[in-house]
């Protein structure tokens, strides 16, 4: 197992979390006529959360219907909200608050583990964007 975002198991081997610095929310103006820039700073925003991965199932493995329909299932998790649950012993990283916006496969898609140990496989990166509340959560 490898992780779990809202509830929803995402089977495989991971990569390393990768995360952008919290952005920060800032308004600039420069108004005609008028020497210079203003700026307004606000608190600091969101962040992207990105983690690499190899999607396969150990236990029952995927033929290629079922790699397909698990890959439609994390297509209709975009939008959700929930936290994501590092299950991998290697990282162990949680994080709270965040927002699926989707898995993006390699180009050459689901293909067979011609050795026959995997099943079908993808191999893509998971995406999300997590919403800061003033603490840091990952």
């Amino acid at each position: 197992m490898s992780m779990t975002f809202a509830g929803t198991t995402i089977p495989g081997k991971q990569g390393a979390f990768a995360t952008s610095p919290p952005m920060l929310q800032a308004t600039r103006t420069k108004f005609q006529g008028i020497v210079g820039t203003s700026e307004i700073n606000g608190e600091r925003g969101m962040r992207i959360v990105e983690c690499h991965i190899w999607i396969f199932n150990s236990g029952a493995l995927y033929d290629d219907a079922s790699i397909k329909a698990f890959l439609r299932t994390l297509d209709n998790l975009v939008g959700t909200h929930g936290d994501i649950v590092d299950t991998d012993s290697t990282y162990k990283r949680n994080f709270k608050h965040c927002t699926f916006e989707g898995f993006s496969p390699h180009p050459r898609g689901p293909i067979e583990d011609s050795a026959g140990k995997l099943g079908w496989w993808c191999e893509g990166t998971l995406r999300w964007t997590q919403l800061y509340d003033g603490e840091d959560t990952g």
